[in-house]
């Protein structure tokens, strides 16, 4: 949506990039339906597969020491990995 009113805004067009250090969320969202793995997750739910698939956005992997949103999820195994967050 935001990339929509982008365009439509006369901004130009933008790239988003997904980003994640998960292997199994960068696998489910890289193949076509649930899977074998997903058992428990609805069709309805899978709208990131189908937006990878029309190059909505771009999926990226970043290392686990970079990944910000992690902050706070694990613990730090040294004080600089957590100096590298702020």
């Amino acid at each position: 949506m935001v990339k929509s009113i982008y365009d439509i805004s006369g901004f130009g067009p933008i790239e988003i990039t997904l980003k994640t250090d998960s292997s199994a969320a960068r696998g489910s969202l890289s193949r076509e339906g649930p899977g074998k793995h997903l058992k428990h997750v609805e069709i309805q739910d899978l709208w990131l597969q189908e937006a990878l698939r029309r190059k909505r956005f771009q999926l990226e992997k970043i290392p686990r020491a970079v990944n910000s949103a992690d902050l706070g999820t694990k613990s730090p195994t040294t004080s600089h990995e957590l100096t590298k967050h702020m």
